[in-house]
């Protein structure tokens, strides 16, 4: 089975909660936090991306998604209740 790696963009409270309720069911399971931003250089065996919003504060993302991207994602949960705040790719 392929070990599940999450990297979060929250803070390192929230990725100790997700880490420990995940051991229940998936021990297995590695939350890696990762910067705030337009994520980059993600690690090969990551699937799935908790994102904060990116484009806050006068801040856009690029047009363009970072090379690489969606790298080995499989899954991208937003820590909003929109996706205004994220860029179209």
């Amino acid at each position: 089975m392929t070990r599940l790696v999450i990297a979060s963009q929250l803070d390192d409270d929230f990725n100790q909660v997700i880490s420990e309720r995940l051991a229940v069911t998936h021990p297995e399971a590695r939350v890696i936090g990762v910067p705030a931003g337009v994520p980059s250089d993600l690690p090969g065996e990551v699937s799935i991306l908790l994102a904060r919003p990116i484009n806050v504060r006068g801040y856009e993302a690029p047009a363009s998604p970072p090379p690489g991207w969606p790298y080995g994602l499989k899954w991208i949960q937003v820590v909003s209740s929109g996706i205004d705040f994220y860029p179209g790719w």
